[in-house]
């Protein structure tokens, strides 16, 4: 099955983010979906992390319409321009997405990847809130000689099969960063709600904490999740990096759950319908 909610940030966000300026004073980057650590650098070919998904508490809604989410995944690439066109090189990820339903939480675990064409991805099945996920990405030449994105992704130490990602005109360059990271999605557009700023609340999930593999040289940059994209620097923070960029592990305080953003229904014809699964 099509994984819809995990395909959060999808492209537009992804050259937001990459033009983001990097804090001056080393505090973390407003920012209106990430919360996590991003480590830039020429030689970012693989990427680790493990995790557990957390226990939640899934807020009562005024709006039924409106499913609480968060996403954990490590990923590689997805922070540089490329072409004068402004397309960004790809991002591959892989983690857990939680999505509240009538008040419970669920766990799925899914992997993703953003390329020129659009975003891609599944669901590899449901996990309870106390499994040890451990996640590994690296970008790699097949026996063949074709570079891919190899992932090694275990649930409970059990390997999980997820098969190698292609991606078209790769010629074995390495992606310029590594991410750690808790996500607030938006909704996206295949919904039928074109907004990005249109995003449910968040969750209150406690605090999580990504123990992260070696990190690289490079230069480090956090993030926090406002709740306001429009006015970042005074809008409320709905989570945000607990642990400095050095530390071995990533933990993410989720501080408040942020407001229900109205997310106005716009008309979708078939055709532009399809252009939104596709993402």
């Amino acid at each position: 099955m099509k994984c819809r909610i995990f395909l959060a940030s999808a492209t537009a966000a992804l050259l937001s983010l990459a033009s983001a300026p990097a804090s001056a004073t080393g505090e973390p980057v407003p920012n209106p979906g990430w919360a996590g650590l991003e480590i830039a650098g020429p030689q970012a070919q693989s990427v680790e992390g493990s995790w557990r998904p957390s226990k939640v508490e899934c807020p009562v809604l005024h709006n039924p319409d409106h499913q609480p989410s968060f996403a954990v995944w490590v990923g590689l690439g997805g922070a540089e321009r490329v072409n004068k066109a402004g397309d960004t090189e790809p991002l591959i990820k892989a983690g857990t997405v939680t999505v509240c339903l009538a008040g419970i939480a669920f766990h799925q675990l899914v992997y993703e990847w953003i390329d020129r064409t659009g975003a891609h991805g599944e669901t590899l099945g449901g996990v309870d809130a106390n499994a040890r996920i451990s996640a590994r990405i690296e970008h790699v030449k097949d026996a063949k000689g074709k570079w891919t994105y190899r992932f090694d992704v275990t649930k409970n130490g059990e390997s999980v099969e997820i098969p190698p990602v292609a991606i078209s005109r790769d010629k074995g360059r390495a992606t310029s960063s590594k991410e750690w990271i808790v996500e607030r999605p938006h909704r996206a557009e295949w919904l039928g709600y074109g907004s990005p700023n249109c995003r449910d609340v968040l969750p209150d999930f406690g605090s999580i904490t990504i123990h992260r593999g070696p990190g690289g040289t490079g230069t480090w940059k956090q993030w926090k999740i406002t709740d306001d994209s429009s006015e970042p620097s005074s809008s409320p923070v709905l989570a945000a990096p607990a642990t400095k960029p050095s530390d071995s592990d990533v933990t993410v305080i989720h501080k408040a759950k942020g407001s229900e953003h109205i997310c106005s229904k716009v008309s979708i014809s078939k055709s532009s319908s399809a252009a939104g699964q596709a993402r």
